[in-house]
């Protein structure tokens, strides 16, 4: 389960995810399904989950209670400033589509 913060900026809203890397393809999808372009959002993964690799690589920590250590003594008015004056780095998404043909061959001889 995941939690979105949503707080709007001079140009772009931000979007704070608490959850994990599969939960930002969630939501991704829900924006692109109702047309919102998601490059004009920006975004914050706190990891909330078992697979933590958006968060850890913008620095948000790998584990709920790395974030927990960072954010227990802020009000959530400092965290929402602090995701505001964050570092904006960005990430290709890609969707792959595969399939796997399966030949049979039988021994001769």
């Amino acid at each position: 389960m995941f939690r979105v913060i949503v707080a709007q900026s001079h140009m772009f809203p931000y979007v704070a995810i608490a959850g994990e890397d599969s939960d930002f393809g969630i939501i991704l999808d829900k924006l692109i399904t109702h047309e919102i372009d998601p490059i004009k959002i920006n975004f914050c993964m706190l990891p909330f989950g078992i697979y933590n690799n958006l968060a850890r690589i913008s620095n948000w920590g790998s584990s709920p209670s790395e974030i927990i250590k960072k954010t227990a003594s802020k009000t959530m008015s400092e965290l929402t400033q602090e995701v505001k004056n964050a570092t904006i780095s960005y990430i290709n998404v890609w969707q792959i589509e595969a399939t796997c043909t399966v030949i049979l061959c039988a021994k001769l001889g």
